[in-house]
């Protein structure tokens, strides 16, 4: 093989390395994004039940008052 290919196929090689890498950090940043923006709507939801029960409760008593 011409020793120019080789040099060139490794240059190639090389930045496919580093690509791939990056793809590799920005898809751990995206999964930790989606790990936090997922534990802020639980937040959410929990609020929301939490405000659902005690208007429930809240109008039993009324009800029993």
């Amino acid at each position: 093989m011409n020793y120019k290919l080789i040099v060139v196929m490794l240059f190639l090689v090389m930045g496919a390395l580093v690509e791939g890498k990056r793809l590799a950090n920005l898809g751990h940043k995206l999964k930790q994004e989606a790990e936090k923006v997922g534990k802020e709507a639980g937040h959410i939801l929990e609020g929301k039940v939490a405000q659902k029960a005690a208007d429930v409760v809240f109008n039993a008593v009324l009800r029993k008052g």
